[in-house]
């Protein structure tokens, strides 16, 4: 029905404790305001304040949502009066969080029971339960639909969650989705992060750098070399070339501040955006969704990744699948992509140049050991000016 969910009927959410079920429930009631839908939101373990409180830091607007926060009483006397109120209020969707404390008894089983499949089926309204993981399968067997969160930690503390569909009525289900909880932007679904396409775009630097590629950077390039091998300058070139050619540029850096990379692109005669990249375990879902929305809104011709090695460092295995997400990502979308790497960790097999370099005693060795549009390995010796000699 919504949160990027065609469920109908009796939608049972389990899961343990912190893996999302309010949130999902909350993205659900959220979309469904948005489409002039009426929602009755049933709490049984907080106020109407804290409610409103955690929707808005994930950037969804409840307000619109009638809320009751029931008071804990007899299972009889709930049923009870939840029935009135959804005769009074005639929801379009109903949200109950959470029934786990309900169906301890069997006659509290049996009243859920004739209350969804008497009352509220009757009336088309949609309902939404959060159930614990570990209650008795009872509410499983009488959903239509059955969602279950998970999450897991790596080695390295990043956090995957996971939302499956065990069974959805009229749907097939045994299908998983990764996704995460984001400040200001609420559950997202990590396949519904979707660039906007457009064509691809050439980046000139004007030197004769550009003939390791085939004439200009185009597509995906790695900069593979040790420390001091001169990466981050030839990257701050690039880049200051193409703004000072026009070209939207972003400059990600993980390691040097942006006053560092800005007092280097004035050697260069550039003037570009550049971002500090601050990044964490438990940051890697956010880390995700940030860069499809900067690619999205600051629409660059050029993104510049400056030792984003440090995500492999931090994130893991996890690196691996989060950056061939985004190279697809900027590919689609016909963005240039300069990356700089001690080393390439399988990257390299994924994008369209890869220069390699390293300092000797003459000077600064480079090698286009890939490229798309060259068949043959160039390779120069780089001046004080990283131009080739």
């Amino acid at each position: 029905m919504s949160a990027g969910l065609e469920l109908r009927g009796v939608t049972a959410v389990v899961g343990e404790p912190g893996t999302g079920k309010t949130s999902l429930c909350m993205r659900v009631a959220h979309e469904a305001l948005l489409r002039g839908k009426r929602v009755l939101w049933v709490s049984l373990y907080e106020g109407k304040d804290q409610f409103l409180h955690e929707a808005a830091g994930l950037g969804y607007k409840l307000e619109g949502v009638e809320f009751w926060e029931a008071v804990m009483a007899e299972p009889e006397a709930f049923w009870n009066r939840l029935l009135e109120h959804v005769a009074e209020y005639r929801p379009d969707v109903l949200v109950l969080d959470s029934v786990t404390p309900l169906v301890e008894g069997a006659d509290g089983r049996s009243l859920m029971l004739n209350a969804l499949y008497r009352a509220l089926r009757p009336s088309s309204i949609d309902v939404y339960m959060t159930v614990e993981a570990g209650s008795p399968p009872f509410i499983v067997y009488i959903a239509d639909n059955v969602v279950r969160l998970f999450l897991e930690r790596t080695r390295e503390g990043v956090p995957e969650r996971r939302m499956c569909i065990d069974k959805a009525r009229g749907l097939p289900g045994g299908y998983c989705r990764d996704f995460d909880i984001i400040s200001s932007a609420g559950l997202v679904f990590f396949d519904e992060l979707k660039p906007a396409p457009g064509k691809p775009v050439e980046i000139a630097t004007g030197t004769a750098v550009d003939d390791l590629v085939g004439g200009s950077f185009m597509g995906t390039t790695l900069l593979l070399g040790p420390v001091g091998s001169g990466k981050t300058r030839l990257a701050v070139k690039i880049a200051a070339a193409a703004a000072a050619k026009g070209y939207r540029v972003v400059y990600r850096s993980f390691a040097e501040e942006p006053w560092q990379i800005r007092e280097m692109a004035k050697e260069f005669g550039g003037d570009f955006e550049v971002v500090a990249m601050r990044i964490r375990p438990p940051s890697y879902g956010t880390h995700i969704y940030e860069f499809y929305r900067l690619v999205n809104e600051a629409g660059p011709h050029l993104v510049v990744s400056d030792g984003f090695d440090v995500e492999f460092r931090i994130y893991g295995e996890k690196a691996f699948e989060m950056n061939l997400r985004m190279l697809s990502a900027l590919k689609e979308t016909g963005t240039a992509f300069i990356g700089t790497m001690a080393k390439s960790y399988g990257l390299a097999n994924y994008v369209d140049n890869v220069l390699a370099m390293r300092r000797s005693e003459k000077g600064i060795a480079v090698e286009a050991i890939k490229s798309f549009r060259r068949p043959r390995r160039a390779s120069c010796m780089l001046t004080e000016k990283l131009e080739c000699a």
